[in-house]
Order: structure tokens, then C-alpha cells, then sequence
């Protein structure tokens, strides 16, 4: 189906606004931001703005959405890759704690998402994770000899450790070294042979 101009320019405009919000919110933060500053930097008008979302609160949940729904795509291609399943959780792993170390992705989803009064609740993000995660955490337990943890529990306790381990890399003053430490303590409890 072909897009007519007014559509085209509709999503630009869209495409505008969350690109501006997303630098703005990652540099000064929300409570900094204004929309003026948010229409300013997109070169559009506060109607076009507000034709888009209801408020800065509105734009501040698309702007994390997209921020999470690059980093699930991500962490999903490379849980795609060829592997067994214990590479393939590593690879996508890795890919999720590397996401936690870049700037953008640290202000927005782990600094300023995690502010209680800017959480978005019933986000796609944490379902699509876990159903992720669960797929591999139940590929990993089907090939160990001998069985492995309830694929079910262990799929909660990655995803809760993952979500911690995130807000750690994010807020630390060497996320590097918290990287590293946050996926040997991740790779202790999903690879170590039960006693």
C-alpha cells in the first residue's frame, strides 16, 4: 500500500519529535526538558506536537519504548545467531549488558525510566524479554544431561537478575567493570552443573 504524502509527512514529524526528545531527555534530563525545547530541536510546531502525544509525559514513554523495543530487536538478533544454546544465551546476554553501558540508553530507560513517577506500566518490554530469555533458558535446560532448574523459575530469576544487573551497569561510576562483574555472576548462576 502505498503512503500518501500527508502520511509521509506525519511519520517524519513523529520521527522528528522522538529523535529531539530522545537527545533532550538524554542530555538534561526529563524534568529539564521542555517542550519547547522538544519542538525547538525538532523544527516543528507545539501542535504538531501535541497531534502526536498528549504530553511531555506521553512523549517521555514513546521515547522509552523505542529506546527498549532497539535493545529487545538487538538481544533477539543475536539469540538468532547459530550456536548451541548456551552460546546463543551468551550472545544475547552480552548484547543486553552491553546496551546497559551506552549513554543514551542509560538515561533514559535506567536513569530517568526509573524514576516511580515516570515508570511505565504494562510496557511491551519486560513480556518480550522474558519470552526471550525463556525460550533459551528452556533450549539450555533441554540439553543438560540429567535436567536442569524449573525452566519457568529460572526464566524469573534471569529476568530479575538481568533488570538488576541493568540499573547497576546504568547507575554505576564504572559500568565497564560492573558489566564484567554482573555477567560472570549471570554466567555462575545459568552455567554451573547442579551439586
Amino acid at each position: 500500500m502505498t503512503r500518501t504524502l500527508r502520511q509521509e509527512h506525519t511519520e517524519h514529524t513523529r520521527r522528528a519529535l522522538l529523535s529531539a526528545a530522545t537527545d533532550l531527555f538524554a542530555g538534561q534530563g526529563y524534568a529539564a526538558t521542555s517542550i519547547d525545547d522538544v519542538v525547538a530541536r525538532a523544527r516543528v510546531t507545539r501542535g504538531a506536537l501535541y497531534h502526536h502525544f498528549d504530553n511531555k509525559l506521553d512523549l517521555f514513554k514513546a521515547v522509552c519504548e523505542a529506546a527498549e523495543t532497539g535493545v529487545v530487536q538487538r538481544v533477539r538478533e543475536a539469540a538468532d545467531r547459530p550456536g548451541t544454546p548456551q552460546q546463543r544465551l551468551v550472545a544475547a546476554l552480552d548484547t543486553y549488558l552491553d546496551a546497559c553501558r551506552e549513554p543514551t540508553y542509560q538515561a533514559i530507560v535506567l536513569r530517568e525510566g526509573h524514576d516511580p513517577q515516570l515508570r511505565r506500566p504494562g510496557t511491551r518490554y519486560v513480556p518480550a524479554m522474558s519470552r526471550l530469555v525463556r525460550g533459551l533458558v528452556e533450549e539450555l535446560s533441554g540439553e543438560r544431561a540429567g535436567g536442569a532448574a524449573d525452566p519457568e523459575i529460572l526464566t524469573q530469576l534471569v529476568c530479575a537478575v538481568l533488570c538488576e544487573a541493568a540499573y547497576a551497569v546504568g547507575g554505576s561510576a564504572d559500568p565497564g567493570r560492573t558489566r564484567r562483574q554482573a555477567r560472570q555472576l549471570v554466567h555462575r548462576m545459568l552455567f554451573a552443573r547442579d551439586a
